[in-house]
């Protein structure tokens, strides 16, 4: 019975977004959302018996009472002073509780060519562009937080680079979630096209204002041509009540360069999976990212990389450090196709445990299928050296600055591969904060 009660609610909700928000929306748009929506009801929300859902328990969001966040229209107001980058020059797109707000949002100076909106607007305006991607690397998955998605599919963020053109400065794309008595939910969706030759960078900030219990749901699709680079940054700075699946599909080709790097800090409960697929010759993918859960927080990032093509090269660089009563997981995957020969591949995981309280679940895998490849990958839990401490301290440092120092040099390895000053400068502050209490 609260299972019925659970679909039906989640039923009852698209059906009326269908009714007020989905009408007027081209056919193709329509249908889409129509097969997301029984791609979810078919799969249903994962339990503890999938295997690739074992350790995260997802029930406080398939039995939760959300709504969907602005249902009446316009961005409303919220004070948004400090949440960006200091320094940072590019485009600048704000949504706040789903909607985009414009008068926030900053789109000028972009090379020739280029587009950059909010995806309904793009969907009006140039559908041409948006047509042959959207929903091109989602259809058949099964993740049933991004056939949720899709059924939602609503706004979010189109970025297109056309071939041999260099976006000079990010795409920062900032999604804020104010406080509400009501738990609210937003599925933003987004778009990323960089074509042959060209090179872009998009940051996915999302941001809650309060401690609101909301639900986040993004879904991106990145398309990196032949020769082309991309760079993508996901930042979850959720509050302590709030809830986050991101999902994260990448199709790269001949002779491209993508790089992705997450920083998951927030959220009661956050989920991050990344699913690039190297689908031409001689392609450089490099996953790189960290979770801080604190409290009882909970952050799980999943990785599945599959080299589909020969001589293409992938590296995998996560790293966690827990403390209080907070729990990560750590799901590496490499897969590797017949004729994907001479692979190169690389997956580290490694874990700092601050608290006798934390617990850390990892789980590195290969999956090869050709036989003349180069793969490693290793996984470590551990705690602070005080080996290590006691150099420090007789040095001159004190106990607790030493702690402090030895834990922001152990994750300070994945803020350094990050490409952006103002970003990971920002990063870093915002650990440094969190490693005050060492």
């Amino acid at each position: 019975m609260t299972v019925m009660i659970e679909k039906n609610t989640w039923r009852d909700t698209w059906a009326a977004f269908r009714e007020e928000r989905g009408r007027g929306a081209p056919d193709w748009v329509a249908e889409l959302r129509t097969r997301g929506w029984d791609r979810f009801e078919e799969l249903g929300f994962p339990t503890l018996k999938h295997e690739d859902w074992r350790f995260t328990d997802v029930r406080p969001i398939a039995g939760g009472s959300f709504f969907l966040a602005n249902r009446n229209g316009g961005a409303p107001a919220a004070n948004l002073e400090g949440l960006g980058f200091d320094g940072l020059d590019g485009s600048r797109l704000v949504f706040v509780d789903g909607r985009f707000d414009e008068d926030r949002s900053n789109i000028d100076h972009l090379p020739d060519g280029v587009r950059v909106a909010n995806l309904a607007a793009a969907l009006a305006e140039t559908p041409e562009l948006v047509k042959p991607h959207l929903g091109r690397l989602t259809e058949g998955e099964d993740e049933a937080f991004t056939a949720l998605n899709t059924a939602f599919l609503d706004d979010g963020v189109f970025v297109h680079v056309p071939a041999g053109v260099e976006l000079p400065g990010p795409v920062h794309a900032l999604f804020v979630t104010t406080d509400d008595s009501e738990p609210s939910m937003t599925h933003p969706r987004t778009l990323f096209v960089v074509e042959d030759g060209a090179r872009a960078t998009l940051i996915e900030d999302y941001v809650a204002i309060g401690d609101g219990a909301g639900f986040t749901n993004p879904v991106t699709e990145v398309f990196v041509g032949k020769r082309a680079t991309a760079r993508h940054y996901l930042i979850e700075r959720g509050s302590i009540a709030s809830y986050s699946v991101s999902t994260l599909y990448v199709d790269q080709r001949t002779d491209s360069d993508f790089a992705s790097h997450s920083a998951l800090l927030g959220g009661a409960l956050v989920r991050n999976n990344v699913f690039p697929t190297l689908n031409g010759e001689r392609c450089m993918s490099v996953l790189n990212g960290m979770y801080v859960p604190r409290g009882t927080q909970l952050h799980d990032s999943r990785m599945r990389v599959r080299h589909a093509r020969p001589n293409c090269k992938s590296r995998q660089y996560y790293r966690g450090v827990l403390g209080d009563e907070g729990k990560a997981m750590f799901t590496g995957r490499i897969i590797v196709d017949e004729d994907a020969q001479k692979t190169d591949a690389v997956q580290s995981n490694k874990n700092l445990l601050l608290s006798d309280d934390a617990l850390v679940e990892t789980k590195p895998q290969l999956e090869i299928y050709a036989d003349d490849v180069k793969c490693t990958h290793g996984a470590s839990i551990g705690q602070i050296d005080e080996q290590a401490v006691f150099y420090c301290r007789a040095r001159g440092i004190d106990e607790k600055t030493a702690r402090r120092l030895l834990v922001f040099a152990f994750i300070n390895e994945i803020l350094d591969r990050m490409d952006l000053e103002p970003v990971r400068d920002r990063l870093s502050a915002i650990v440094a904060e969190r490693l005050s209490t060492v």
